[in-house]
C-alpha cells in the first residue's frame, strides 16, 4: 500500500510541476523543479510531456529558450542545444549573461562528448558560437564609449595579456596564461594581465530550464605567483557584476596602460573581438584549433591543418604563425608507488583530467575494461576525476582500478607509472605534454589535443590504439624507446622555454598586419 500511495503522490507532484511551467513558462524555478520528478519518468511519459511543452509554449522568447536547454539536458539530445543556441541570436533584449553562461556550458558540454577536433569544431559552428561572439561583439561597443587612443605603433614595446577565466594553477588555460606571462617577463617587454572572469557567471542555474552550472572556481594571487618570476600588474572583474559591465570597465585599465599589442589565451572573448579594431591582437587558443576571435595572427602547432575558414565570414581570422612551444615544467618532488598506494610489480596504465567521468565513456571504455580483464597484472590509474568513479569502468576489478583525486604533483606520481592513456577526446593536451616530458610512452588517438602532441606516435582509430597498448604492455625495452623519443619531443618541440624570441617575432608580424588593414 505504501508504494502504491508513493506512486499517487508522485503523479500528483509531477503533474503539479508541470501546471506551474505552463502556468509560468519563463520562471527558471518552476522548470527547476519539474525536472526533478522528470527524471522519474520512463521513456514513454517523457515523451508525452515533451510533446506538451511544445504544444502549450510558443517557439520564440525565453520560455522556449527554457524549454530547450532543459530537454537537451534532461534527454541528453544535442539538437535542442542548437535550438537554444538559435533562439540566442534572435532573443531580445539581449541578455550577455545569458549568452557567455550558454557559450560555456555548450563548450564544456561538447568537450565531455566529441571525438576530436573535427567534431568539435563542426559541434561549436552548430551552436552558432561565431555568430554569437560577434554579436556580443557590437553590444559591448554599443556599450563602451571608451576606445584605445588611436596612434601609430612602430614597434612592440607594451603587451596586454587578456584571459578569459583565472582560475587554480592545475586549470590548462590558467596555466598556459600564467607561463606565458613568465616568458615575457623575461623578455623587453612591458606586462600589463587582464580578466573579466567569464567563467563565473551570477545566479548561472536561474538563466537555464535544465539549472546547468559551469562556474570554475576562482584561484588566488599566492597560488599564481607560484608560477611566475615575479609580482605580475594584473586587472581582474568583479564577478559579481554582470559580465556587459565588466567588459565595459576593464576598457578603463586598458586604455590607461595604453598597450601596443593584445595577446590573448583563451578560446573566444567579446573583450578582444572588440580590441581588434584599435591594436594588433595575437591569440593562442587553449586547444589545438583556430581560436574563435579575430585576430592578426594566430599560434598554430600543426600549419598543414591551419585553415582561415575554420569560423566562417564572423571571425576575423587572420594568418597562422607556426607555435608549438605550450608548457614549462614545474619543479616536483619525485614518490615511489608505495607512497600512492600502487602495486609495485603492476603495470600501471595512468590517466589525468577534470572530466574523466564524462570523458571515459563508449567503445574506448569497453575495451579498457576488456584490457585489464586480459591483463591482471595491469592497473589503471586515474588521477584528477574528482567528480568520482567514471560508470564506464564499474565491471573493473577494483584491485585494478584506482582513483585519485587532483593533485599538485602530477609530474612525481607519472613518474610511478609505465603507460599514459587518452581517452577518446578533444582535451588532454597539457596531461600528454607532462607524461612526454616524463619519458612516458603515450597512447593518444590522432585529432585530439592530445594526439597532435604526439605526431607520428599518435594511434589513427581504435584499433590501432589498443593495439599499440598491447604491444607496449608486453614490451619494456619499447616502452623505454617510446618513452625517450617522446621526451626529445618534448624538449624540441615544447618546452616553452625556448617560447621568447619567437613571440617577440610573432608580435612584430602581426604589428605589420595591424597596419596593413587600416583605413
Amino acid at each position: 500500500m505504501e508504494n502504491e500511495e508513493s506512486a499517487r503522490l508522485q503523479k500528483i507532484y509531477l503533474s503539479d510541476a508541470l501546471d506551474q511551467v505552463l502556468a509560468n513558462p519563463t520562471a527558471a524555478h518552476a522548470w527547476h523543479h519539474l525536472s526533478a520528478y522528470f527524471q522519474c519518468c520512463d521513456t514513454a511519459l517523457q515523451a508525452q510531456i515533451v510533446q506538451l511543452l511544445h504544444e502549450h509554449i510558443e517557439n520564440q522568447g525565453v520560455a522556449a529558450f527554457l524549454r530547450a536547454t532543459f530537454c537537451a539536458a534532461l534527454l541528453h539530445d544535442v539538437k535542442y542545444f542548437t535550438v537554444a543556441a538559435n533562439l540566442l541570436l534572435h532573443l531580445q533584449p539581449l541578455h550577455f549573461d545569458r549568452v557567455i553562461a550558454f557559450l560555456g556550458v555548450a563548450w564544456a558540454s561538447i568537450l565531455a562528448n566529441c571525438d576530436g577536433k573535427q567534431e568539435f569544431v563542426t559541434q561549436m559552428r552548430a551552436l552558432d558560437c561565431p555568430e554569437l561572439m560577434s554579436l556580443l561583439a557590437k553590444r559591448l561597443t554599443e556599450a563602451s564609449h571608451a576606445r584605445l587612443s588611436a596612434r601609430p605603433i612602430p614597434v612592440v614595446k607594451k603587451v596586454a595579456l587578456i584571459g578569459s577565466h583565472l582560475g587554480v594553477p592545475s586549470h590548462a588555460p590558467t596555466r598556459l596564461f600564467l607561463q606565458h606571462a613568465a616568458v615575457m617577463m623575461g623578455e623587453e617587454i612591458e606586462l600589463r594581465a587582464f580578466s573579466c572572469q567569464e567563467m563565473q557567471i551570477p545566479n548561472m542555474s536561474e538563466l537555464f530550464g535544465n539549472g546547468a552550472f559551469f562556474n570554475l572556481s576562482e584561484g588566488e594571487a599566492e597560488q599564481w605567483a607560484k608560477l611566475l618570476p615575479k609580482p605580475l600588474n594584473l586587472h581582474l572583474s568583479n564577478p559579481k557584476l554582470g559580465v556587459l559591465r565588466r567588459y565595459a570597465d576593464m576598457v578603463e585599465p586598458l586604455s590607461e596602460f595604453d598597450p601596443d599589442l593584445i595577446f590573448f589565451i583563451g578560446m573566444y572573448s567579446p573583450l578582444v573581438e572588440y580590441l581588434y579594431g584599435q591594436r594588433p591582437v595575437v591569440a593562442l587558443a587553449v586547444h589545438a584549433i583556430a581560436p574563435i576571435v579575430s585576430c592578426d595572427t594566430w599560434l598554430c602547432a600543426d600549419m598543414a591543418q591551419a585553415s582561415a575558414g575554420t569560423w566562417g565570414d564572423e571571425i576575423a581570422l587572420g594568418e597562422p604563425s607556426h607555435y608549438s612551444h605550450r608548457i614549462a615544467l614545474p619543479a616536483y618532488a619525485a614518490m615511489n608507488r608505495l607512497e600512492i598506494g600502487l602495486d609495485p610489480d603492476a603495470l600501471i596504465l595512468v590517466c589525468v583530467g577534470y572530466r574523466l567521468p564524462q570523458e571515459i565513456v563508449g567503445e574506448w571504455a569497453l575495451r579498457m575494461c576488456q584490457f585489464l580483464a586480459q591483463h591482471r597484472g595491469a592497473m589503471l590509474l586515474l588521477v584528477g576525476g574528482d567528480a568520482g568513479m567514471p560508470e564506464a569502468l564499474q565491471s573493473v576489478d577494483g584491485a585494478q582500478l584506482q582513483l585519485l583525486p587532483h593533485q599538485e604533483n602530477v609530474s612525481g606520481i607519472l613518474d610511478c607509472c609505465d603507460i599514459y592513456v587518452n581517452p577518446v577526446r578533444m582535451g588532454g593536451g597539457f596531461s600528454v605534454l607532462e607524461a612526454m616530458a616524463s619519458c612516458m610512452p603515450v597512447v593518444a588517438l590522432a585529432g585530439s589535443d592530445g594526439g597532435n602532441k604526439l605526431g607520428e606516435y599518435a594511434a589513427q582509430d581504435l584499433e590501432n590504439y589498443f593495439a599499440q597498448l598491447e604491444e607496449l604492455s608486453h614490451d619494456a625495452s619499447l616502452r623505454h624507446e617510446v618513452g625517450h623519443a617522446l621526451r626529445t619531443k618534448f624538449y624540441e618541440e615544447y618546452d616553452l622555454g625556448h617560447a621568447g624570441p619567437r613571440l617577440i617575432e610573432i608580435f612584430e608580424h602581426a604589428r605589420k598586419n595591424f597596419i596593413k588593414r587600416q583605413p
